[in-house]
């Protein structure tokens, strides 16, 4: 699972260490916030998988760090879940829509808390696998683009030339494009071998 600590964020010291505790005793790590602008902070340098944000705070509400952190470039922004006394329904989809990813209303159960920080880490690990796949598809793919340069070749031993040497073609395929070989024979080198072997059909 992701290992870095949760960013918890709010103006009350006394919610904010209830949140604390509750998260920590459940074996997830936590770093704390007064207010909105600490809480950004802390997301830029911890990069949390996953923030519990009051809404109202002073210096940037919940809903001003949620819009910096969904307007950041990183492929996997942590879960947002948005921890607030607001309990409209209005707010609700206020919340949701500016991106919040969990939206859970004051006073909350604590296994619920933790249960929604459980399924919130899942997804992020989730995310994060896929982004490494995407990763090495991207880095395969320009591995692939490399290869359809120009490449000199010589046209009787078919060795290739790559950097300052000359290279078995299948050498140069296996560590240039992780290609693994199978040998055997077409039909006509085949019919030649048999033939070579003295045997007639």
């Amino acid at each position: 699972m992701v290992s870095a600590p949760i960013v918890v964020a709010d103006d009350d010291a006394v919610g904010r260490e209830l949140v604390s505790r509750v998260l920590e005793k459940a074996g997830h790590p936590t770093v704390t916030a007064p207010d909105g602008e600490r809480a950004w902070e802390l997301i830029q340098q911890v990069k949390p998988p996953l923030a519990v944000l009051d809404w109202d705070m002073p210096h940037l509400t919940g809903l001003d760090v949620l819009r910096r952190v969904k307007l950041t470039v990183e492929r996997t922004p942590p879960y947002v879940l948005l921890l607030t006394s607001r309990t409209e329904v209005r707010d609700r989809v206020r919340g949701l829509s500016v991106g919040a990813d969990d939206y859970l209303t004051k006073p909350f159960e604590p296994a619920e808390l933790v249960a929604r920080v459980e399924v919130g880490l899942r997804v992020v690990q989730l995310q994060r696998s896929l982004s490494a796949r995407v990763t090495e598809l991207e880095d395969a793919l320009a591995h692939v683009n490399r290869l359809e340069r120009l490449l000199p070749i010589c046209g009787r031993c078919k060795k290739i030339q790559s950097g300052e040497g000359w290279h078995d073609l299948e050498n140069f395929l296996a560590s240039s494009a992780g290609v693994r070989f199978s040998h055997g024979a077409c039909p006509v080198c085949a019919e030649q071998w048999l033939a070579e072997d003295g045997y007639k059909p």
